[in-house]
């Protein structure tokens, strides 16, 4: 009876707080869908701008998304994207247009704080062997240094994806590299 209370005082928070989670990556992948790029938005600003004064410079052709990028998502600032990622683990690759990266960094994060219950519940359940006690520890702790550099690694990726967006690679591919289209 004890070890079921203790059990269940576990898993409610962690139910909660991966419900929550759940909650907010829906409405971030909703919302990304719903939001053109930044580059389109400067765009059809500049042709309604052409249309309007007619001697005006001529729009710049619409910026093409980089390959493997949605070209709908809305251009996110790259500090913003690293503090969505800090918050929630994989709202920064959302916003960025990363399904599988979001995908993998939640699963990392996951299994880490996962990890580190495991380990607590453990080092709670053993007896009163010192040595047993310690190495149950240190796992745990590892568990939690892994977590802040999954953590502090998703932050770096999604400011470096956010401000790499547009950026256009096709002048610096190699030709052996290069589709053919």
């Amino acid at each position: 009876m004890r070890n079921e209370k203790r059990r269940h005082t576990l898993l409610r928070p962690v139910s909660v707080c991966l419900a929550i989670a759940g909650g907010i990556l829906l409405c971030a992948v909703s919302r990304a869908e719903e939001n053109p790029s930044r580059a389109v938005l400067v765009a059809q600003r500049a042709a309604e701008t052409n249309d309007a004064d007619s001697s005006a410079v001529k729009a710049p052709p619409e910026a093409p998304a980089a390959p493997g990028k949605a070209a709908h998502l809305k251009a996110v600032r790259p500090s913003a994207a690293m503090y969505h990622s800090l918050w929630l683990s994989g709202w920064g690759q959302l916003d960025n247009g990363r399904k599988r990266k979001a995908a993998l960094f939640i699963a990392a994060e996951a299994f880490f704080i996962g990890g580190f219950i495991y380990e607590q519940h453990l080092l709670n359940e053993s007896g009163g062997n010192k040595f047993e006690q310690n190495r149950i520890r240190t796992d745990r702790n590892t568990f939690v240094i892994y977590w802040l550099g999954a953590k502090l690694f998703g932050m770096v990726d999604a400011y470096v994806d956010a401000q790499l967006r547009n950026y256009d690679v096709g002048d610096v591919t190699p030709t052996d590299l290069k589709r053919d289209e």
